[in-house]
Order: C-alpha cells, then structure tokens, then sequence
C-alpha cells in the first residue's frame, strides 16, 4: 500500500502538480555512483468511484540513444508497497538499457 507519509518517508518529495492535474506529485531522484539514473514519479488522484481512496499513478520518463519514453505503471490497487516498485522500475529501466539521465 502506499500513502503519502509513507513515501515522504521513503525519500520523496512532495511538489504541486501542474502537468498531469494530479492532487500531488511525489518524486525521488535514483543515482548511484556514475550519475543520475533516473527519476521516480508518482501522481496521486482520489476519485469520487473509490470512495475517496487515493490511487498513485507511477512514471519513468528516459531515453535510449534513440528516442524517449514515458512509461506509465497504473491499475495497482494499491498493492504494490514503495520498495517493490522502486524495484520493478529498476527492472525495467536494466532490461530496456535506458540511458542515465545525467552521468558525473
């Protein structure tokens, strides 16, 4: 399950969000020791239909050498605790061979 307290806990920050007209924006910069690997978004809405329980939509935005890609994690029900999608992130960023946002 994930909550708001629960990601600000997990290293998030909390920003407004002004592009996808979500309620929050959490985001958490991943590095290791060449750079920036990427970021971690995640964009809470709560809808009417769930009776008023928040559902978190997560985003990895990167590129190859060849394009870019917005890939969109959603239907989790809530699921998913904050350590298994960092690491399903992980994967998917390994397995794609996307490029570093920003090397040292």
């Amino acid at each position: 399950m994930i909550t708001d307290d629960i990601l600000l806990e997990n290293g998030y920050r909390k920003f407004n969000d002004n592009l996808y007209n979500a309620q929050a924006l959490f985001q958490k910069k991943i590095k290791d020791e060449k750079g920036i690997k990427y970021f971690i978004d995640i964009y809470k809405y709560t809808f009417k239909v769930n009776d008023y329980i928040p559902d978190y939509e997560i985003r990895l935005v990167s590129e190859t050498d060849n394009y870019a890609i917005d890939i969109l994690i959603y239907a989790t029900g809530n699921k998913m605790k904050v350590d298994e999608i960092e690491k399903e992130v992980e994967r998917i960023w390994s397995v794609l061979d996307l490029n570093y946002y920003e090397e040292d």
